[in-house]
């Protein structure tokens, strides 16, 4: 970078700008970029066939697969105790790989706490908390990060939070994986999900991009909803509907024929329901599980609290193309919303071996055993379990985006390579000032904030520079004007014309009482000693009686040295005017002298009074007549 010519005048400014843009250098050209975390075509799951993140653990990293977490901000992975001495040797696979606290050498433990998720959906839990590396690839780590080791079989996979809230054990807040990264690796702080669909296609994977959005897995709108206080995604149902297209051949309940839409959800019982990817289940008002029985002829298991389907249903379901249309809003009431729809494939999922609870269902149920058909459907006690689980991501694509506090859900779209045909785009901060990112102090400023350090501290380093040439050529100027030098360069005589244009300004303000926004510090009656410029000649007034006589100053004198006037009366036009008239007369110190000594130089020395520059003895007593 060439440094602008001001600052090469100005060496040690100069030089003290080119080192600090050669220390900022490196960070101002960093680039965040949004991050498409690594995905496993491997569909596992015991709730039903899911998609997972890969995500790299410890030092040495331990490959383990986990689900995106919405709702969380902690990361889980399943112990070493998650299987049992006893499991069978499939369990470590099926539960996305488990994680060795004694072989990861970056491990800091932290002890024994309550998981960090909704009760009212999940229950009591504990893990073993510590602190340790994640990573998704060579290129991007975060170390230090908050880790739950979980060896309980309620939670069948592990989970990556993308929330933001820190978590704290002592004093000190840890931030988020997701809140580290966008200090240091991507643009912001946002995400973009969906779940995938093993029924799709050649079965489309999941996607999560960190920072971003992957414009080729989903269909646009504008519409967006805002976060809640929790900074979760929460939306309103305002009506669900289901149709058959084509309509089936028989009725596939006594309740519903599928000829013509049925309406499980009334508009009346709108309400809100939080977004969240951890459990896969649509947690419902009894209202609306009610009306889905009688329209499929299915019966709600208490125990597992789900609805189990039994071969014949799951057919006649599945063949009758059914479908199932979500509007939803903000809030209730909003005109604020968007119409989403599902097919009925994203409900058709299956229990399999080590879901809590199966075995007590089905006493043979083992590892080997056929999987159980069910909908992901569970009937909420109240508001407070109204949730939309990772079930409706399979055809959904959720966009998060926390520095502007929204959110939007869209269509999925769904492509035959999706893993390799990716449109990445960032999601860029506001240009406002962002909420603060948790602890950014532990993790350091992200490079949106040096850049502004970087071009602050150079603006002000070449404003220093500019107002010191500035004082610098001013007091060259000045005392080139007082010793009466000639201006040798363009910067000196632009100084020179500015010096004496401002005086000339500034004097007639102080003689002309007219112009109110100068102070006037003259009485009306008082005569002035008026100055000149230096550089120009002044023909001095003359008074009515002796017109044409007058006084030539030479150019370029001397202010300083007082002016002899000429002594030859004869030169004046004296033909009715006697030598008594003419003879010299003292001039007299105005109380203004000393201040206009300022302009026109010292004309008096040792306390002796001599000859004013700017009146001759003539039109001085002249011009004092007519004052009085």
């Amino acid at each position: 970078m060439r440094l602008p010519s001001v600052l090469m005048k100005a060496p040690t400014v100069g030089y003290l700008a080119s080192v600090f843009l050669t220390w900022c250098s490196p960070v101002t050209a960093a680039n965040p970029s949004a991050i498409s975390v690594p995905v496993q075509t491997e569909w596992i799951g015991n709730d039903g066939s899911w998609s997972t993140v890969a995500i790299r653990v410890g030092n040495p990293p331990q490959w383990l697969n986990v689900f995106p977490s919405t709702a969380s901000q902690e990361t889980w992975v399943i112990g070493q105790d998650g299987c049992g001495e006893s499991g069978p040797s499939v369990c470590s696979a099926d539960r996305g790989g488990l994680f060795s606290v004694n072989a990861s050498s970056s491990w800091q433990n932290v002890g024994g706490y309550e998981l960090g998720l909704d009760i009212q959906l999940f229950g009591m839990g504990s893990g073993y908390y510590g602190y340790d590396t994640i990573a998704l690839s060579e290129n991007v780590s975060m170390p230090s990060q908050v880790i739950s080791v979980v060896n309980e079989t309620q939670y069948w996979l592990g989970f990556l939070g993308l929330g933001t809230k820190a978590s704290n054990f002592t004093n000190v807040d840890k931030p988020t994986f997701l809140s580290s990264l966008a200090n240091q690796t991507i643009p912001s702080l946002s995400y973009s999900y969906t779940a995938g669909a093993s029924y799709q296609l050649k079965q489309v994977p999941s996607s999560l991009v960190l920072g971003g959005m992957d414009l080729n897995r989903y269909y646009p709108h504008n519409t967006t909803f805002a976060l809640d206080p929790d900074l979760n995604p929460v939306v309103s149902i305002n009506q669900v509907t289901i149709a058959a297209s084509p309509a089936p051949t028989s009725s596939i309940s006594g309740s519903w024929s599928g000829d013509k839409p049925y309406t499980l959800f009334e508009p009346s019982e709108a309400d809100l329901f939080t977004i969240d990817s951890t459990t896969p289940f649509l947690w419902l008002p009894e209202a609306v599980c009610t009306r889905l029985e009688d329209a499929f002829g299915i019966v709600y298991n208490d125990l597992l609290q789900l609805y189990l389907l039994n071969t014949t249903q799951q057919q006649t379901l599945a063949n009758a193309n059914i479908s199932f249309t979500f509007d939803l809003s903000d809030y209730p009431g909003s005109h604020n919303g968007v119409s989403l729809q599902l097919s009925y494939k994203a409900f058709d999922l299956a229990l399999s071996y080590g879901f809590p609870g199966l075995e007590s269902v089905f006493p043979q149920m083992g590892a080997s055993s056929p999987s159980v058909p069910y909908l992901p459907v569970r009937k909420a006690a109240n508001s407070t379990q109204y949730t939309i689980g990772r079930m409706f991501l399979q055809e959904i694509y959720l966009i998060v985006d926390y520095q502007r506090n929204n959110f939007s859900i869209s269509q999925a779209k769904f492509n035959l390579d999706a893993i390799d045909d990716q449109a990445l785009m960032d999601i860029d901060p506001p240009d406002t000032d962002s909420p603060e990112i948790t602890d950014q102090s532990s993790q350091g400023l992200n490079s949106g904030a040096w850049i502004g350090i970087a071009i602050g501290a150079l603006v002000g380093i070449v404003t220093l520079t500019l107002l010191v040439c500035f004082f610098v050529f001013r007091r060259r100027a000045l005392n080139r004007i007082r010793q009466g030098q000639p201006p040798d360069t363009v910067i000196d005589q632009y100084f020179t014309k500015w010096f004496v244009d401002n005086k000339r300004r500034g004097l007639i303000a102080e003689m002309d009482n007219s112009k109110s926004e100068y102070p006037v510090e003259m009485g009306a009656g008082e005569l002035p000693e008026l100055p000149t410029d230096i550089h120009k000649a002044i023909e001095l007034p003359a008074s009515e009686k002796y017109r044409g006589n007058c006084v030539v100053i030479p150019l370029g004198h001397n202010p300083q040295i007082p002016l002899e006037l000429p002594s030859d009366v004869a030169s004046f036009r004296t033909s009715n005017v006697s030598e008594e008239e003419i003879s010299p007369v003292s001039p007299e110190l105005s109380d203004y002298s000393v201040r206009e000594s300022s302009y026109n130089g010292n004309w008096w020395q040792d306390g002796t009074e001599s000859m004013s520059p700017i009146f001759s003895p003539v039109d001085l007593e002249d011009e004092t007549m007519k004052a009085t």
